[in-house]
């Protein structure tokens, strides 16, 4: 029996006590996709945002979903619409990288590039807004401002910004060590297997 397998069942065990649970939906879903089963995790997605539409996490999730199903113009239509994206640093970021994967323009960019600059949001929470500004500046060559960026982005380091400072790093010229590596949170696997 697989560890897939035995998460799957243990989410949908969660989820018969409590049908409501968009975390564990979301989980569901992400073992769907791991194994192959687009129709499953899609239905487990909808019905995660059916219950809490406005949840940065389901949202997130959703547009994760169709660029890993080969759609990111989808992705970028449904991000882009929800109507919590232009308040949310979390949400703002997914506008900004799914636009740079679609190659369209983004219509949260200006706004957090104003946002990051007279800082309107917490730190922790513009790790994922900086990282992808950032990225839209390295795109344009910008290589100061990206650097600057990633500094802050790397205070509270995500899997996904760090991976993207790393992978960046002969451009950013910022030296990623153990120390910034144990700023980030555990499962951080990308980022180390860098």
């Amino acid at each position: 029996d697989s560890e897939v397998a035995k998460s799957v069942r243990g989410l949908r065990a969660l989820l018969s006590n409590t049908p409501n649970d968009v975390i564990a939906l979301v989980d569901l879903a992400q073992h769907h996709l791991a194994v192959g089963k687009q129709r499953a995790a899609h239905r487990a997605l909808m019905v995660a945002h059916q219950i809490s539409p406005d949840s940065v996490h389901v949202l997130r999730a959703v547009t994760r979903y169709w660029i890993h199903v080969g759609m990111p113009d989808k992705a970028h239509a449904f991000i882009k619409k929800a109507p919590r994206t232009a308040a949310d640093p979390w949400l703002m970021a997914s506008e900004i990288a799914t636009a740079q994967i679609t190659g369209s323009p983004s219509t949260q960019l200006r706004k957090a590039q104003r946002a990051l600059a007279i800082k309107s949001f917490k730190s922790r929470d513009v790790t994922e807004l900086a990282g992808a500004v950032g990225g839209a500046e390295l795109y344009q060559g910008n290589f100061k401002e990206a650097r600057k960026l990633f500094r802050l982005a790397l205070e509270y380091p995500t899997d996904n910004v760090l991976a993207q400072a790393i992978t960046n790093q002969d451009h950013l010229q910022i030296e990623i060590n153990d120390s910034l590596l144990q700023k980030a949170p555990n499962g951080v696997f990308e980022g180390r297997a860098l």
